[in-house]
Parts: C-alpha cells; structure tokens; sequence
C-alpha cells in the first residue's frame, strides 16, 4: 500500500498561495515549533518560501521559530540547532523576512530528569 503525497493533489505553487493567504488573513503572529528534524525543516521551508514571494510591504507580522531544548538533547544535536539558527536569523535578515528565532528551556524543576 502506497502512502499518498500531498503533492499528487496540489502543485507546490498551490501550497505557497495557501500559506499567503492564511498569513495575510490576519495580523496573529505565528509560532513555527522547530526541531531540526525533517518534519519541521520542511513546514519552516515552505512558509519560507511562501512568505519570500510576497512584496515586502506584505511582512508585516512576525513568524517566531521556537525551539526546545528539553535539557535530554544530545550535545551534536544541540549544536545543530544552534548552527541552524544562526543561519535562519542571518538568511532572514538578508532577505528581510520577518522571521525569528528563540529557544526555549524549561525551569529546572520541570525538566526530564526531574521528574523521572
């Protein structure tokens, strides 16, 4: 059994408009959870894209990329994301996006090992 695509529906052109006109349909910012992993990277990718063929006149509301580090991260992954980052935030203002990035921790008293 064959697992079906999005993309046998629509064209990437098709998804980009989705993504406009949900960003222009309102003045909410918007929080893009991302890991690093493959899941993530793809949804940042496509609004990224998204937002990149609209007039800049159009970015008026931020989109803040969070990531959590749960304090149970390998230390490559950790580094990983944290190269990655930079790299969004460099990229983002470049191209003057309004894209954002922020990580976030947990209070010591909440993290894994705390309450293992």
């Amino acid at each position: 059994m064959s697992k079906k695509s999005i993309f046998d529906k629509k064209k990437l052109k098709d998804i980009y408009a989705e993504i406009q006109k949900v960003y222009l349909s309102d003045d909410r910012p918007w929080v893009i959870a991302f890991s690093g992993g493959k899941d993530s990277t793809v949804i940042l990718q496509l609004v990224w894209e998204a937002l990149s063929l609209l007039d800049k006149k159009d970015l008026k509301k931020p989109v803040d990329v969070v990531t959590s580090n749960t304090l149970v991260e390998s230390p490559v992954l950790l580094s990983y994301v944290s190269r990655i980052h930079k790299e969004i935030d460099i990229a983002a203002k470049d191209q003057k996006l309004p894209i954002r990035v922020h990580r976030v921790n947990p209070k010591i008293e909440e993290t894994f090992w705390v309450n293992v």
